[in-house]
């Protein structure tokens, strides 16, 4: 599956300056977490080119994040560790992917 431009954009700018802040061990939702902290204003923008999404606004968008960590992690430097589950934004639990720093 292809990350929509405007994740891409996003992500490209601002996922290593997340990782960094983050400890050597973590989950998808502790990366969204910490984009929300880095660039509040762009994860906001592109939370809503997802208004219209059928399969919900946070999970498509979050969604999308996942398999931009997951295309780009040679890149970002960071390996996964299989699913987890942990809180997600909506304050309820739901499996993702856990990450280690390499």
């Amino acid at each position: 599956m292809k990350v929509k431009q405007e994740v891409q954009e996003l992500l490209d700018k601002k996922a290593k300056e997340a990782i960094n802040r983050l400890p050597e061990s973590f989950d998808s939702h502790d990366f969204i977490q910490m984009l929300i902290k880095v660039d509040e204003k762009g994860y906001v923008k592109t939370l809503h080119g997802f208004v219209t999404s059928s399969n919900g606004i946070f999970r498509s968008f979050h969604s999308q994040i996942g398999i931009y960590l997951s295309s780009e992690r040679d890149n970002l430097n960071i390996e996964s560790k299989g699913k987890v589950s942990s809180e997600n934004i909506k304050d309820y639990f739901s499996d993702n992917e856990k990450w280690i720093k390499k």
